[in-house]
């Protein structure tokens, strides 16, 4: 984005249209009850539109603009509105879409709802590496991802304090789990009958699972793949009996 209200062809997701896109386009093309502004900032336009942040926006017809350009985000931090609507990364905060778009009749709220005793497991396990962990409204079939609070940075910002300052850690995300994915809901329920052992791994490797889909490396490569393959040959040894 520049300082002219053009948004360049691969700076929009493709949830209704694939071309370019002015700010004033996209404030008249808003979704039905729509009223902020939605972006994703990511390293590129690729993995942008590969983001699970994206998922439960592309469901509903919601379109979310992709800004690639490290410009972009010190923009933004100078221009809180357009036309009167507030600009809202899609990757800080709770961000409530459910009056937004296209509603699904078919979605039973029930079934996103994940056990205390799931959530206090995965709190203990990840401890720090966390802020906190949470069902999220906003998955559609991704496992988990992770989100920084209101006052957070978007993963991009953080990439470039990095450049600048390999030491830069930045504060830790939100956990948001989805509830609605079977094998979450198949994990949930054996936490809850407290007869599952296995639940360390699972956490580690849904958190993982969230690092490698924001475009970042795991801390621990080798950790990784040992916890992996100690899943992996567990599931094995269920499968025989």
């Amino acid at each position: 984005m520049r300082m002219t209200p053009t948004v360049p062809k691969s700076l929009i997701s493709a949830c209704r249209n694939d071309g370019m896109v002015t700010l004033k386009e996209y404030v008249e093309g808003f979704a039905a009850g729509q009223e902020m502004i939605y972006y994703l900032s990511a390293e590129n336009a690729d993995l942008a539109m590969t983001s699970p942040h994206l998922e439960s926006f592309r469901a509903k017809g919601i379109d979310v603009l992709l800004l690639t350009d490290p410009i972009d985000d010190f923009w933004l931090a100078n221009t809180p509105e357009f036309d009167g609507r507030t600009f809202q990364s899609i990757t800080r905060g709770e961000v409530d879409i459910s009056n937004v778009g296209e509603t699904d009749k078919d979605e039973d709220k029930a079934e996103a709802v994940l056990s205390d005793s799931f959530m206090a497991k995965m709190k203990h396990v990840l401890g720090g590496d966390v802020a906190d962990v949470r069902s999220s409204a906003n998955l559609e079939t991704s496992l988990a991802r992770l989100v920084a609070d209101q006052s957070g940075m978007d993963p991009q910002m953080e990439r470039m304090m990095r450049m600048h300052n390999p030491d830069f850690q930045g504060g830790p995300k939100i956990l948001e789990v989805n509830a609605k994915h079977p094998l979450i809901k198949a994990l949930n329920s054996r936490v809850e009958s407290g007869e599952f052992d296995g639940s360390d791994s699972f956490a580690r490797l849904l958190y993982d699972s969230a690092i490698v889909a924001e475009g970042e490396t795991i801390a621990d490569p080798r950790d990784f793949t040992n916890r992996l393959a100690a899943v992996m040959e567990q599931a094995l040894a269920n499968s025989k009996d």
